[in-house]
This record gives C-alpha cells, sequence and structure tokens, in this order.
C-alpha cells in the first residue's frame, strides 16, 4: 500500500467508526427524546384527566351547598370550576388528537365530561331560578335527575379508569427506557472515544512498523553501498519506499559496472607499464651506479628524478593490480604466530631514507615482548602504508611513534605523527577506495588495500585525529588463530 494512502486509512477508518457511532448516537437521542416526549404527553394526559376528575367532584359540593341554600358565591365558583374545566378539556383533545391508542378513550371521557357538565348546569339553573326556595318540584323532578348525575358521574369515572389504564403504564414503562436510552448514549459516547484511541494507535503501529522497517531496510542498503558491498536486499511491495530502493539499487548497480570498468582499465594500464617501468628503472640505477662520477650535477638531479618517479609509478601500478587480486581471491595468507618487533623494525628500516631526507624521527616501541597470529609481510604492508603517509604529512624535525601493545584478545599497531590532522569529513571516507582524505594528491588506494588486508586477517582499522593535532592510525589482528586464519563470514561478505 503506498504512503499516502496509508495516510487516507489512518484518517478514513476512524472516521467512519465516528460517523456509524455519531448515528447510532443520534439514532438513541432521537428514540430517547421520543420516550421523554411520549412519557411527558401521557403526564399530562393523565393530570388533565385527574384534574377535571376533581372538578367533578368539586362541583359535586357545590351542587350539594346549592340544595341547602342557595348562595351566589357558590354559583360563582361553579362558574370558575366549569371555565377552567372546559379549557382543561381543549387541552386533553388537543393532547390525544395524534394517538390512535388514547384518543377513543379520551374522546369517550370528555363526553361523559361535557353531558355531566350539562347537567349540572342545567340543575344549577334550576336551583337558581326557584326563587330561593331550597325544593326543586317547581323545575324538574330532582330524583330522576340525581339518578342521571350519579350514573353520568360513574360513566366519568369510568372513563378515568380507563384512560389510567392506557397511560398510566406509558409513564411507568418509560423512565427504565429513558434511563436505558441514558446509559446506551453514555456506553456510545465512551466506546466512541475508546475506539478512536485504539484504531489510531493500532493503525498508527502496523503502518509505522511497516514503513520503518522498510526504511530500516533501505537504510542498510545504503549503509551497504557505502562500504562497498553488493548484498543489498531488494524491498518488496509498489509503495515510494519500494520505488526509491529500486531506483538506488539501480544506480548502485551502474556505479559498480562503473568502477568495475575503470578498475579493468587501470589494471590493463598497470600490467602494460609496470614492465616498461622496471626497465626504465633498471637502465637508470645502472647509469647512476656506472656513471654516478662523471655527470653533470644538473644530468645527475634530472636522472634521480626520473628514477624516483618511476619508482613512484611502478608502486602505483603494484597497487592496482593487488586490487586485482583482492578482488579475483587470489591473495593467500601465510599466518603464522610471530614476534611483533621485527614486524615493527622492519617497517621503519624499509623507510629510513624516506625519513632522512625529510629530517623525521621514526620510533618504534612495545613489540619486544608481543607475539601475533598474522601474515607477516601483509602487516609490514599496512605499517609501511601507514608510516609512509604519516612522513608525508609531518612537518620536519617531527616524529613519527609506531607502538604495539596487546590484551587477551587483540594485538594493537598505532603509528602516530604531529601533521596538520584530518577534518571530520574527510575521516568518514578516508578508507574507502580512490578517497584521499586531502588535498596533497594521490589515488586513494593505499589505505582502502590496507583495510582490505586487516579484514583478512579478522581485524579493524581506523584513524583519531582533529584538525591541527596530529593523527593516529591503529590497526587491531586478533590475537589468537581464529578458523586458521581465514575471514569470517562477514568479512567475506563485506570484502565481494
Amino acid at each position: 500500500m503506498k504512503l499516502k494512502f496509508q495516510g487516507y486509512a489512518l484518517i478514513a477508518v476512524p472516521l467512519a467508526v465516528q460517523i456509524c457511532l455519531t448515528y447510532s448516537l443520534l439514532s438513541t437521542v432521537t428514540d430517547l427524546d421520543r420516550t421523554i416526549s411520549r412519557e411527558n404527553k401521557a403526564k399530562q394526559i393523565l393530570a388533565r384527566s385527574d384534574s377535571l376528575k376533581n372538578a367533578v367532584a368539586e362541583t359535586v359540593m357545590i351542587f350539594g351547598i346549592l340544595r341547602v341554600s342557595i348562595r351566589e358565591p357558590a354559583l360563582k365558583a361553579y362558574e370558575k370550576v366549569y371555565a377552567a374545566s372546559s379549557q382543561q378539556i381543549d387541552e386533553l383533545l388537543q393532547l390525544s388528537a395524534e394517538d390512535p391508542k388514547g384518543s377513543e378513550a379520551v374522546t369517550q371521557y370528555v363526553d361523559s365530561i361535557r353531558h355531566y357538565f350539562d347537567l349540572m348546569t342545567d340543575s344549577m339553573k334550576a336551583y337558581s331560578s326557584g326563587g330561593g326556595r331550597p325544593t326543586f318540584a317547581n323545575v324538574v323532578k330532582e330524583e330522576e335527575l340525581l339518578v342521571e348525575l350519579t350514573i353520568t358521574e360513574h360513566q366519568v369515572s369510568k372513563a378515568s379508569r380507563r384512560i389510567q389504564a392506557i397511560y398510566g403504564p406509558e409513564v411507568s414503562d418509560a423512565q427504565p427506557e429513558a434511563a436505558k436510552k441514558r446509559q446506551d448514549l453514555r456506553f456510545l459516547i465512551s466506546f466512541g472515544i475508546f475506539a478512536d484511541v485504539i484504531l489510531s494507535l493500532v493503525l498508527g503501529t502496523i503502518f509505522g512498523a511497516l514503513t520503518l522497517r522498510r526504511l530500516s531496510t533501505l537504510m542498510k542498503n545504503i549503509d551497504c553501498f557505502f562500504e562497498g558491498r553488493k548484498d543489498l536486499a531488494a524491498i518488496g511491495g509498489s509503495d515510494e519506499i519500494a520505488e526509491i530502493d529500486s531506483k538506488f539499487r539501480s544506480l548502485a548497480e551502474l556505479r559498480w559496472q562503473a568502477e568495475q570498468e575503470k578498475a579493468a582499465v587501470l589494471q590493463t594500464v598497470a600490467h602494460d607499464l609496470r614492465g616498461p617501468l622496471t626497465s626504465i628503472n633498471l637502465m637508470v640505477s645502472n647509469l647512476l651506479e656506472l656513471h654516478s662520477s662523471g655527470l653533470q650535477p644538473k644530468v645527475e638531479r634530472s636522472v634521480k628524478r626520473i628514477q624516483s618517479e618511476t619508482s613512484r609509478l611502478k608502486l602505483l601500478c603494484d597497487d592496482f593490480l593487488e586490487i586485482e587480486r583482492m578482488e579475483s581471491g587470489n591473495i593467500k595468507l601465510e599466518m603464522v604466530r610471530q614476534s611483533v618487533e621485527p614486524l615493527l623494525m622492519r617497517s621503519l628500516d624499509s623507510l629510513g631514507g624516506l625519513a632522512e631526507e625529510k629530517h623525521i624521527t621514526l620510533t618504534a616501541s612495545g613489540g619486544e615482548t608481543l607475539e601475533v597470529f598474522c601474515d607477516g609481510e601483509r602487516i609490514i604492508q599496512v605499517l609501511v602504508n601507514l608510516v609512509s603517509n604519516a612522513i608525508k604529512f609531518s612537518p620536519s624535525e617531527s616524529t613519527v611513534e609506531v607502538s604495539a601493545h596487546a590484551n587477551d584478545e587483540h594485538v594493537t599497531f598505532s603509528v602516530r605523527d604531529h601533521g596538520p590532522g584530518i577534518s571530520e569529513a574527510a575521516r568518514a571516507k578516508l578508507f574507502q577506495r580512490f578517497s584521499t582524505g586531502t588535498s596533497a594528491g594521490g589515488v586513494g588506494l593505499g589505505l582502502w588495500i590496507c583495510s582490505r588486508i586487516v579484514a583478512l586477517h579478522n581485524g579493524r582499522i581506523g584513524v583519531e585525529s582533529s584538525e591541527g593535532q596530529g593523527s593516529r592510525f591503529w590497526l587491531e589482528i586478533p590475537n589468537t588463530q581464529r578458523r586458521h586464519g581465514l575471514p569470517d563470514e562477514k568479512t567475506r561478505a563485506q570484502l565481494k
């Protein structure tokens, strides 16, 4: 999956969960509102029903007062109750208008109430128009009216009980239902927050781990490339990291091909030049030996310069041929246990003339009692290279110190000079092929060859330096025989 799609997934998945939870929340809130609205309406209907029932009871009391004595306050009280009851009847009908389950019962109840108030109003009028007499014989038959009022009041009570039976359970059932809806709301909100956090963490962890693992592989490939190794692991997939890795490995392959072609050209030139250079050097040496006293000073200086340059070019050719042997695997180490001191002294003896020309003192220390398991000629080759570099960059009248010390695992050789030092940027690529690390010339093969020889011994090589404070080159060689002098698996992979 491409990185941009992973980013979309990190946004889209939690968002989809939130949309579903929001829909559930809205649905639950709607159900809760509907439940609360139904509960409130049922409560209002019951309240209006009870109020009308109480109004009927109150009119009975007022009617009883009128039968004993006609009083103006009682009539006014009846009119007030009647007006209030008429308003509550209208409200009750309006509340139950959209309720098919209870509208019939409410209508029957209202009809009974209205009929009761019609009878009561007629009775009130009859009593109030009787000239103040408490008898009822002049207006209607009191017994028939009382019977009808009693029947109507019974109907009102019956209709009220029916309304109570319909709307009472709605109120009692709505309360636990509303409480459950509120609990559902709390659960959905908590679950939404928890799910969002968990999803974000899980997706972020998965995508992050996948991306970091692929980036780690890419970084390892880059490190292998700079170390000169060709075992680059391919990153599968079709995302941007895989595309970068594919292009990087293509560029690395092109660079390796270019280096191989360049090395092939240099090795061919080295093969072709080494013979003529050896002949020229031999002839110049013979010329100086046979005619040393008969040459003019200017001619002698020119001949010696020719000898020096041909020797330098011959050494350069030897370096190129050494590279060819290393890359073809034709180097065989002659591993034996031997004393360290002869290795140090032979290295310094071979460079004594060069040191005298620059008035530099060479010193050796620490190797008197030490032994090391190595190919002595190859270690001398490394030490000569390091010491010659130290002489090259050291000021006149200074000292180059060569030393050795050992512990239970390694023998460490050190070459210290008092030259200008090496910058941090130059140190980072000092042991790479064709990297000189300085502006003093050279093709940058000597230290690379040294690093490969040390690697063949399963050892390490490095440098400690600061600008203006000189340099210390060191190499560690294992102090015990290991795989009969052959490099281990990791070292062989690095040398390929």
